[in-house]
């Protein structure tokens, strides 16, 4: 049994700055080396700096600030510590001065002071220093590429020359553009005089504008301006077009539908994952589907395909992760395979990431109905029970019953209150109780959910009222039980212990005599006095019938075991008190006969009691542990009631 006060406390958050060593030393301490810096590597977009390691260094921090013409000084990298001896600026301006400055920090254990900051300037190149001038020519255009003459100006010059969006080129000066192409760049990439392009996998109904510049692979800058090329507009694709819509998204599930411009047109359609494009553009994602595909006959592909409009259902998907739904025609080529009938087309879609939820059920009892099993403390008290039940989004959740004042608390006060300690955590459903509670008082429940990712859900809470119930619904429903003959007689015995065993524990011994109609029966022993008065024979049966006290203990089976007795140990709480038991024999055709009860009342000592004297078969009785587990004693006949305000 389990008893708490309810009272609430809050930590004062206090933040703390942590403290850099104090650069003031005391005159005279020695310091470490500082650093000897060099530029290892400056191009017009990004530039290196290293040092050799000191002597002494536990770490190092450095600093970058850009200098502009008139002198000023702004910080680009605020001071960094690094345990490393250099350090890459990858987003750096072309043409433009900048100042380092590096420090060493003294090990904590070398009794040494830390250096000065050593300092160097550097001007990153400017982009275009070669003369190397372009000039274009288009020869001709499809819906898919573009086939451009480029002539540069400087024969013996390497250069790099691709088409761009144009829509992509809006806003972008000469040294953005060229950072937007540069890891397209391979060496191979690069040519040397006049040239003749044929550009590839293009969008159709795009204009592109194809961009040219010098480059120097070895030092992986651009030698020269930018060129860029007059407009260039592919042409539509005259082949049907697939029109891809997203219906809905779930945690782990998509749907879409695909409307094709042509009713006559095949084609495959799945969900793919946002990875699978990564790197890669559309032309070459569908190479690898209809690569995948071809694996099978065409027979076996053809059983996939679609016509006309239709609608996909993608399940058992990652939850919170970005999709692709493709789809795109495919036919039958001369030699067999499958190939495309049309380009591949897509629409984004993301799964939803459920949120972590605790659902709380409260039940409030009445102490006085469970005075045989707790004792005397809880008369005249309620009884409180609380049952987490976490979605499947939660990992683990932590919950905390308080007093009504946590209602001024705002939901990240809350949150911190319930997570402060990870130790609070579980997992998984659980049932809270008894807690022992005055009525009229007030409570509030609450309970967070963090998911996989320990993502924080939404707080819930309760606030429930110590109140009495009166009434409820009968046990069993309205509808009458179908009633047989069979029966089942009880012969109960008390003593002191059973066989030697629990001595000084009230025992009670219980032996069944079915009919012989009777295939099986149940019982229930200990139950409240008074308990047929209240409930009447159509209530206890009700309970009988109910698979859900059985399945939390309240009545056994003969068919669980294959004695026909059953030994159980109380609590001395039971001494001087009366108890009610009940066995109901059921048939062959399963209908419940007739109902057997027995009253009886325990001696207020246990020295009033015998040990067993009749030498029962110990093979013949299902044992009861003592002592018995309290709830399965004495329970409520009555639906659990919940108070909720």
């Amino acid at each position: 049994m389990k008893k708490f006060g309810l009272f609430l406390s809050m930590s004062l958050l206090l933040a703390f700055t942590g403290c850099e060593k104090d650069t003031v030393e005391e005159p005279g301490l020695p310091t470490v080396s500082k650093p000897v810096i060099a530029v290892k590597e400056n191009t017009p977009t990004s530039f290196c700096v290293e040092w050799d390691a000191v002597e002494g260094a536990e770490e190092y921090l450095y600093s970058v600030s850009k200098n502009d013409a008139e002198g000023s000084m702004t910080e680009v990298r605020p001071e960094t510590r690094t345990a490393a001896t250099l350090f890459t600026i990858d987003d750096a301006s072309a043409a433009t001065r900048y100042t380092v400055r590096v420090k060493t920090i003294a090990a904590a254990d070398s009794q040494l002071g830390d250096s000065d900051f050593a300092e160097i300037f550097l001007e990153t190149p400017a982009e275009g220093n070669s003369v190397q001038a372009f000039t274009f020519g288009s020869l001709s255009v499809t819906y898919s590429s573009v086939t451009v003459t480029v002539t540069p100006s400087q024969a013996e010059e390497s250069y790099y020359a691709a088409p761009v969006k144009t829509s992509l080129l809006i806003g972008k000066n000469s040294n953005d553009i060229v950072k937007m192409v540069k890891d397209d760049i391979t060496e191979a990439s690069l040519k040397k005089g006049v040239q003749e392009f044929v550009f590839e996998q293009l969008d159709p109904s795009t204009n592109y504008t194809v961009v040219a510049f010098g480059y120097d692979w070895g030092k992986g800058v651009s030698t020269s301006q930018l060129a860029r090329s007059e407009e260039i507009g592919t042409t539509p694709d005259q082949r049907a077009s697939l029109d891809l819509s997203v219906l809905s998204t779930g945690d782990t599930s998509i749907s879409a539908k695909c409307i094709p411009s042509d009713g006559e047109v095949s084609y495959y359609m799945t969900v793919l994952p946002a990875t699978a494009f990564a790197g890669k553009n559309d032309y070459t994602v569908l190479d690898e589907q209809i690569a995948t595909l071809n694996k099978q006959s065409w027979d076996a592909i053809a059983g996939q395909l679609r016509k006309g409009t239709s609608t996909l259902s993608a399940t058992d998907l990652e939850m919170d992760t970005e999709y692709y739904v493709v789809a795109f025609g495919l036919q039958r080529s001369a030699s067999g395979p499958a190939e495309a009938a049309t380009r591949l087309f897509k629409v984004g879609a993301e799964t939803t990431k459920p949120e972590p939820i605790v659902d709380v059920d409260v039940v409030i009892e009445d102490g006085d109905d469970y005075v045989l099993s707790f004792g005397s403390d809880v008369a005249g008290k309620a009884l409180l029970a609380v049952k987490f039940t976490p979605n499947a989004a939660t990992e683990k959740y932590a919950y905390g019953i308080y007093n009504d004042i946590i209602l001024g608390y705002s939901e990240e006060e809350i949150v911190y209150l319930l997570t402060g300690d990870p130790g609070q955590f579980v997992s998984g459903p659980l049932e809270e109780g008894y807690y022992v509670m005055d009525w009229g008082e007030t409570i509030v429940v609450a309970v967070v959910g963090l998911d996989a990712s320990g993502d924080v859900g939404p707080v819930t809470m309760e606030t429930h009222t110590m109140t009495k119930e009166e009434g409820g619904d009968t046990p069993g429903g309205d509808e009458p039980v179908e009633r047989g003959d069979a029966s089942v007689g009880m012969d109960i015995t008390l003593s002191n212990g059973y066989r030697g065993q629990n001595i000084g524990s009230p025992t009670m011994i219980v032996e069944f005599t079915p009919s012989s109609d009777c295939v099986e029966y149940r019982f229930m022993v200990g139950m409240n006095e008074g308990t047929y008065e209240k409930y009447g024979e159509e209530g206890v049966i009700g309970i009988f019938e109910d698979e859900r006290y059985h399945d939390e203990g309240y009545w056994e089976s003969s068919k669980d075991f294959s004695s026909n007795g059953v030994v159980y140990t109380f609590y001395d709480t039971v001494l001087g008190q009366t108890i009610e038991s009940f066995a109901l024999a059921y048939d062959a055709e399963g209908r419940p006969g007739k109902l057997t009860m027995e009253t009886t009342t325990f001696p207020s000592s246990i020295a009033d009691l015998d040990q067993l004297s009749r030498p029962y078969p110990s093979s013949s009785f299902l044992h009861i542990s003592a002592p018995r587990s309290k709830r399965d004693f004495v329970i409520r006949l009555e639906p659990s009631k919940t108070a909720r305000l």
